[in-house]
């Protein structure tokens, strides 16, 4: 397909660009880095020479993560363009990766912006506390490639081999989203509990083996460790500030939102560690109020509540304890 944009969209994609960009990025070195085009075709396009084709505005979006519902004109529509991380069975750690690597362009949108914040309500441990323990990291991916029929179960997650490389990207991922300034949590109080029951029925699956069952309980209590640390202390260390509700009710799945003053985004988990994401002012307005109300249904335990705070890690404890 090269189905060519006029010059009202033509001009409105060259401006998101330089809104986008940082002040001094010269626009026809970043098109000629991005579409693989010449510095006369790039200069043709900003010229209005040449109007870009869909195929290069959709590529241009996705680097600079712009909204083509904004650009197209359909924000007051009933209906959005939906971005899914879609992970394929022909290479899946392949595009577990290219995943990682979304989620870091997310991220440096908000990379300079102070105000930047995310909101997440989860009904399963936040994979920021996931990704320094190796056993809950190779059981979440395991899971998903089993679940998915991707991978047959081998026994023992010694058989699970993640690459250097996709470890570096996850440490990347859990390090820039933690030095966002300000995120706030709403915790499923389930969600340890939900934890241990996939690991309880993958043992009896015999796809975890007694070994692997006593280091995942022991990188549990420090990952528990760690949440109980930051809901202390109002902050990740070395990071971003950190707001942790306990939910009075249960949550049906993950949802997330981040906002600066010039992006926002929502997400959605689907599939174990497939997520869904949209830029429509409309649904992120929703999305934002809907974590909103369900914080209103919760207990803040965040430098705060210390009586219910103390009470709920012990709880999660002796659930861990039952494996």
């Amino acid at each position: 397909m090269n189905v060519k944009m006029n010059g009202q969209l033509n001009e409105l994609l060259i401006n998101s660009m330089a809104d986008s960009l940082p002040s001094k990025t010269n626009l026809a070195n970043y098109l000629i880095d991005a579409l693989s085009v010449s510095k006369e075709a790039a200069y043709r396009r900003l010229r209005g020479d040449v109007p870009f084709t869909l195929e290069e505005a959709t590529v241009i979006a996705h680097k600079l993560n712009l909204s083509l519902d904004k650009l197209i004109g359909r924000e007051g529509s009933s209906e959005a363009l939906i971005h899914m991380s879609l992970i394929k069975s022909d290479d899946a750690m392949a595009n577990y990766d290219e995943m990682l690597k979304y989620f870091l362009r997310l991220k440096d949108v908000v990379r300079t912006d102070p105000s930047a914040k995310v909101y997440s309500a989860t009904n399963s441990i936040p994979v920021v506390f996931c990704e320094p323990y190796e056993y809950i990291t190779k059981f979440r991916i395991s899971r998903w490639l089993h679940q998915s029929n991707m991978a047959k179960g081998t026994g023992s997650l010694d058989d699970v081999h993640i690459s250097d490389k996709t470890i570096t990207l996850q440490r990347r991922v859990i390090k820039e989203f933690r030095n966002i300034p300000e995120t706030l949590y709403v915790l499923d109080p389930n969600f340890i509990l939900s934890f241990v029951s996939n690991i309880q029925v993958f043992a009896q699956l015999k796809f975890l083996s007694e070994e692997d069952i006593v280091k995942i309980k022991k990188e549990l209590h420090s990952l528990l460790d760690d949440l109980e640390e930051t809901a202390a202390s109002g902050s990740f260390k070395n990071g971003g500030k950190v707001s942790m509700y306990l939910s009075n009710i249960h949550l049906d799945t993950s949802y997330g939102y981040m906002e600066s003053a010039s992006f926002e985004i929502s997400t959605m988990k689907l599939y174990a560690i497939h997520m869904i994401d949209a830029r429509h002012p409309d649904i992120c307005k929703l999305q934002k109020e809907w974590i909103q109300s369900l914080r209103r249904y919760s207990i803040l335990i965040t430098e705060s509540s210390e009586m219910e705070r103390l009470k709920f890690f012990s709880d999660q404890r002796e659930h861990i304890n039952t494996l």
